[in-house]
């Protein structure tokens, strides 16, 4: 469908087709408290086949990194995938490499800090966006990371600068009540350049974000 379909028939085409996704030749399903559900990453993949990226970045690696690599090949793009942990960057590394897929992802292992957004400080990704201005203008993200109680609302202010206006960003374990509060945050900072939908019933539940300009007016 790519980038030229409306945000509309985007969205109708994902949500009434991502459980048709095959994931079995990655080893889904399977449960693991690190592992996206099965539901998640079919709508995840299901949404970079239609958008077709050429730039998609992810907090937090693993088996959807591999997923999203072999996505994006298909159409020339490239994934950038953050990790705090050493060993978890190492292991998707490896993964990547297995399966021929090391040429389509970066994992960029990045310690957390704190930084100060506003009147907040907050625990990021320690990460120099000069290191990666090939992703500048990233179409589609994924926000699976850091954990959840380390706390995620510093992701999209990192984020935002860098998406393409029209991008999709999936923000998964949204029926938490604490990624709740970080979804209003950010509802309240970008207002209407931020359109923002909850669907409770896929996985753990998503919100599907689309930056709708670059600034709130």
């Amino acid at each position: 469908m790519g980038q030229s379909a409306s945000p509309e028939s985007v969205q109708e085409e994902v949500l009434n087709t991502y459980w048709r996704t095959d994931l079995t030749r990655f080893n889904y399903p399977q449960r693991d408290e690190w592992m996206l559900w099965e539901e998640t990453m079919k709508l995840v993949g299901r949404l970079v086949e239609v958008v077709q990226p050429r730039r998609v970045i992810e907090f937090g690696s693993g088996l959807s990194t591999v997923v999203l690599a072999s996505v994006v090949g298909r159409y020339g793009g490239r994934v950038l995938s953050f990790e705090h942990t050493a060993r978890f960057a190492r292991r998707t590394a490896n993964a990547l490499w297995e399966r021929r897929l090391d040429q389509l992802a970066r994992v960029a292992h990045r310690r957390l800090t704190l930084r100060r957004y506003g009147a907040k400080i907050l625990p990021t990704y320690a990460i120099r966006w000069s290191d990666f201005e090939e992703f500048q203008e990233c179409e589609v993200a994924l926000i699976d990371g850091p954990p959840g109680w380390i706390g995620r609302e510093a992701t999209l202010y990192e984020l935002f600068p860098r998406l393409a206006v029209g991008s999709w960003v999936v923000v998964d374990d949204m029926n938490r009540r604490r990624d709740r509060r970080w979804l209003q945050a950010w509802k309240r900072l970008y207002a209407n350049a931020l359109d923002v939908q909850v669907f409770p019933a896929v996985g753990e539940g998503v919100a599907l974000l689309r930056k709708l300009a670059s600034r709130p007016e």
